[in-house]
């Protein structure tokens, strides 16, 4: 077994990893402090030389995690507390601070462990990613301006790629996003007011969670179990809520004006056939959202949504308030892979060593007596009962360069837990210094 306290850097870091790092840099000398209102986007991109979706993806991270706070029709600003936040490996509570965790997680800073949230560089496929960028370049074509809506192509494929999955969507209803969290934070921004209360399943991205606590939601976390949501409690919850009982969630959200937000960001790294509420409801009150950057690369920002036609409208009238329009180049990249066929073949490669890792991973787990929840399954992730408290396990790890992402992060409770989220391609290696450092 390799030492724990290996750890390679990869030498390059991305735009919005090098915005992060500006910003941190300047909470750490003090340079912005409590209250102090950063550059808006369009004038730190153009100060920086990069794209408006570069910081607005790099303010978003930091709001996430409370470094900064956005105030409509303002700006963005320092948090009171970001500079112990951002100082600290962990809160006084004995939390891992989520700030460290995105940092190293989605920041691609070169941790390495069970807690990271992507696939690994080298399953990506390169080579043909490569390829078709410089076939973009000789064509010239990506020198245009982009569309409100996104590549409009790239919209009628992806508006086939529904149907397949019974999500029946015109193509005037499809915007392009940079990813899932700005499909979210469009439609934060759209449809949720301070104090409105938002349901969310308990475990959820932590991500979402900094998000809806940045935009004032009262958050209710709804248990989510091996079987699925826990139905009884959702039912409690809506009637405490002063909703009636009726039989299905989506007829709740059409009686009761709500909606309902579906994250299906993982939907190509599953073979498990799986009924979207996007589906079930013809896209009332549901929006469907998803993303290419987690099969393909998280460069590659690209993703979409999908929802009734007047509420499509009304995200895409914020998406070019918000930032304008959406890199075309990627989305002409996107759109060149899908139509020759690379993303099909690279996706069934991915599922299927996906699926062989997933049974080691779990082989090896229950080898060392440790619980996994479920007793099948696919993905990148599994969940592990580590008989510990893991917040506790996180920040032990984190010193060893090993990155965990325990499972109160995914709580809106943020309660410490036993159970911790482990992405399957870690190597036993990492895996079992994990372990070794839980038992000292």
């Amino acid at each position: 077994m390799k030492n724990v306290s290996e750890l390679k850097k990869p030498p390059h870091k991305s735009l919005v990893d090098e915005s992060i790092e500006w910003v941190m840099h300047r909470i750490h000398r003090k340079i912005f402090g409590a209250g102090v209102r950063l550059p808006s986007i369009r004038a730190l991109a153009h100060q920086r030389g990069v794209s408006p979706f570069t910081i607005s993806e790099a303010y978003g991270r930091l709001v996430a995690v409370g470094i900064l706070e956005a105030r409509k029709g303002s700006g963005y600003y320092a948090r009171s507390d970001q500079t112990k936040r951002a100082d600290s490996g962990a809160r006084r509570s004995g939390k891992i601070d989520v700030s460290w965790l995105l940092h190293y997680m989605l920041s691609g800073n070169g941790a390495r462990g069970p807690g990271l949230g992507v696939l690994p560089s080298e399953w990506l496929n390169g080579i043909e990613i490569g390829a078709a960028l410089r076939s973009l370049g000789r064509q010239g074509r990506w020198l245009d301006s982009g569309r409100p809506g996104g590549f409009e192509p790239l919209r009628g494929l992806i508006q086939r790629r529904l149907a397949d999955l019974d999500i029946l969507s015109a193509t005037e209803q499809i915007i392009l996003t940079t990813g899932i969290t700005h499909a979210l934070n469009l439609v934060l921004r759209v449809l949720v007011r301070p104090g409105d209360a938002v349901l969310t399943s308990d475990p959820s991205w932590f991500g979402a969670l900094g998000m809806l606590s940045g935009h004032g939601a009262r958050i209710i976390g709804v248990p989510f179990g091996a079987t699925g949501l826990d139905l009884d409690f959702l039912e409690r919850t809506v009637i405490k809520e002063k909703l009636d009982t009726v039989k299905s969630i989506v007829n709740i959200a059409s009686k009761h004006d709500f909606w309902i937000f579906e994250d299906d960001v993982y939907a190509d790294l599953s073979t498990t056939a799986v009924k979207r509420l996007a589906a079930q409801a013809g896209l009332s009150r549901v929006i469907y959202a998803n993303s290419f950057s987690k099969t393909l690369a998280s460069n590659i920002r690209v993703g979409f949504m999908t929802c009734e036609a007047p509420i499509a409208q009304r995200l895409s009238e914020a998406k070019l308030l918000g930032g304008f329009t959406t890199p075309e180049l990627n989305e002409r990249l996107v759109h060149k892979l899908l139509v020759e066929g690379h993303y099909t073949s690279h996706v069934a490669r991915l599922r299927k060593r996906l699926m062989m890792h997933r049974t080691r991973m779990r082989r090896f787990l229950t080898s060392e007596g440790i619980e996994v929840l479920g007793e099948s399954g696919d993905g990148l992730f599994l969940w592990a009962n580590m008989q510990t408290d893991t917040n506790a396990l996180a920040e032990t790890c984190s010193k060893h360069g090993l990155l965990l992402a325990p499972g109160s992060l995914f709580s809106p409770r943020q309660e410490p837990s036993t159970w911790m989220r482990i992405n399957v391609t870690t190597s036993l290696d990492d895996l079992g210094a994990t372990l070794a450092l839980r038992r000292q």
